[in-house]
């Protein structure tokens, strides 16, 4: 984080969201008309990660933007399911510039969203949220947790997540979270609440620490499959998928 909360990480991942409404064919994979709102891309720093991006050949461009739209795809479809398993709660960690809330399905209507991230970039992200005139959804919940100082559990009973309802969880962490922290952050979920992480660590490291979180409090712990297939097909695992 920089300038006040500002966040690198969150602002390259919402860029590619932006490339993709504007460079990709219909029909699109997300649909994210926020996120272009959020962001200035005319400042230089944006301005040099948009250059360096499309600098990059087409076999190598595409396959990189694709991974920050189908992961987003893959949480919203796991999520619009999980609903009709009684899912009334949706918890984002590491919530960055993530727009679901702001775009949300008629579907989503009877979920309490609860966008967790550290309090200086939860409160850049509401001034950029403001500054484009997007409105804040009844349903959304800022809940800002400095985890050196706060855990998961009283930051969000702060927030007043009810651990008792079965909820979503997305784990949207950056390499720089300590993941051996995973199971014990999660002890406030309900068992049997679905997660699905992405992360830049490597792969073997994110599956070790969704595998502790698993074995103590959610069962259905949800990876993209490789098949081919739609990725709400291989949301809820018995126990983790590992393809």
């Amino acid at each position: 984080m920089e300038n006040k909360g500002r966040s690198v990480t969150a602002e390259g991942a919402a860029i590619q969201r932006a490339l993709h409404q504007t460079l990709d064919a219909a029909p699109k994979i997300l649909d994210d008309p926020i996120a272009p709102l959020l962001l200035d891309l005319a400042s230089g720093s944006n301005k040099a990660y948009i250059a360096g991006v499309e600098s990059m050949t087409r076999p190598v461009k595409s396959p990189f933007r694709a991974v920050f739209i189908i992961r987003s795809r893959y949480t919203e479809d796991c999520l619009a399911e999980s609903l009709v398993r009684g899912v009334r709660q949706y918890v984002i960690l590491g919530a960055g510039l993530d727009t679901f809330a702001y775009r949300q399905p008629a579907w989503g209507n009877p979920l309490r969203i609860y966008e967790v991230d550290h309090p200086a970039s939860q409160e850049w992200k509401r001034e950029r949220l403001e500054g484009a005139k997007v409105r804040i959804p009844g349903n959304l919940i800022f809940a800002p947790i400095d985890f050196e100082t706060t855990s998961l559990r009283e930051g969000l009973s702060t927030a007043g997540f009810d651990s008792c309802t079965p909820s979503f969880f997305l784990i949207a962490w950056s390499v720089s979270v300590s993941h051996c922290r995973l199971s014990t952050s999660l002890n406030c979920a309900q068992r049997g609440s679905p997660l699905v992480m992405s992360s830049a660590i490597a792969r073997s490291a994110t599956v070790a620490a969704a595998r502790r979180a698993a074995s103590l409090v959610m069962p259905n712990v949800l990876t993209p499959g490789t098949d081919g297939q739609r990725a709400s097909q291989s949301c809820f695992p018995a126990g983790l998928q590992s393809k």
